[in-house]
């Protein structure tokens, strides 16, 4: 019995092949909290309250605090308004491919292949242990060394 959670990788659709709905949700969750993040961010560098920002923008300030409590699913009109009311800013809009970017954390961090220095030990009560984790090329398990 395996205990481990299934990850699935996202492919590329083509022909006429349906998207499954969690790619799809998956997708519009991305997008949503890359809008979000972004909003915060500018907003937060802008220095504006949500006080400041709903008087500009011209709604209360609790339908600004509802908006920027949560990644919700935002109009064009509410990202374009947020962002042009905390700084002036517009959308810029671009499309990319994430498939089409390398896999991301499948590198070992430099810190982690590092040669293990091995030290002499004089004081056995001076005991330190190094630990080093590596994957294994033959298999997706990770190999400790102590």
């Amino acid at each position: 019995m395996t205990t481990s959670a299934t990850t699935y990788r996202l492919s590329k659709p083509s022909g006429r092949s349906k998207i499954p709905g969690s790619t799809l949700t998956y997708m519009q969750t991305r997008n949503r909290m890359r809008v979000f993040s972004l909003v915060h961010k500018e907003l937060k560098k802008s220095g504006l309250s949500k006080a400041e920002l709903a008087d500009r923008i011209g709604k209360g300030q609790d339908r600004i605090a509802h908006i920027l409590a949560a990644p919700g699913n935002w109009t064009l009109d509410t990202v374009s308004d947020l962002l042009f009311a905390i700084n002036g800013y517009e959308v810029d809009y671009k499309v990319s491919s994430p498939l089409d970017k390398p896999a991301r954390n499948q590198n070992v961090p430099d810190w982690l292949s590092a040669p293990i220095k091995k030290v002499k030990i004089s004081d056995p009560t001076d005991i330190k242990v190094n630990l080093r984790i590596e994957p294994d090329k033959d298999s997706s398990k990770l190999v400790f060394a102590f």
